[in-house]
């Protein structure tokens, strides 16, 4: 073997390991909003309600959503009451928008039976292809932010 192929080898080997570098350290960087699997971003919802976690909530919420004033009422309206889950249906909208319906029932403070039916819109942000990160379920919850009122 001459010098210039293992010369060469050696840069090649040098390339390929800042690649792999590269790629470790932008997975790195991958959000840690939202949820891997789609019922998991359920049970984090219907755990926020409870504790009436508000932050919780809105780390929930895809990124381009405003969803202050949506998560307020929906912790207004179903927070802090223990929710057992009785059924989730998905339906398929659009290639990565899934609506989920919930159906459940919790005791309310006069220890009264109340049943709740909920739907939800969730979007799925597919991960970048060259990073080994599955991809994120958001909930599509309050205004979106790319859209433009008709005013402006």
């Amino acid at each position: 073997m001459t010098q210039r192929s293992s010369a060469r080898r050696f840069y090649i080997i040098i390339a390929l390991l800042t690649l792999i570098l590269a790629v470790l350290i932008a997975s790195s960087f991958v959000p840690h909003k939202g949820t891997s699997e789609r019922f998991e971003l359920i049970e984090n919802y219907l755990q926020a309600l409870e504790n009436k976690d508000e932050r919780s909530m809105r780390r929930l919420v895809h990124p381009n959503f405003e969803a202050r004033a949506a998560v307020q009422g929906k912790i207004e309206q179903l927070g802090g009451n223990e929710i057992a889950l009785q059924e989730v249906c998905y339906s398929l909208l659009k290639p990565f928008i899934t609506v989920a319906s919930l159906r459940g029932s919790y005791v309310d403070e006069n220890l009264q039976t109340q049943q709740i039916q909920e739907r939800l819109f969730l979007k799925y942000e597919p991960g970048p292809f060259y990073i080994g990160y599955k991809g994120r379920w958001y909930l599509s919850l309050g205004q979106s932010k790319s859209f433009y009122s008709r005013d402006n």
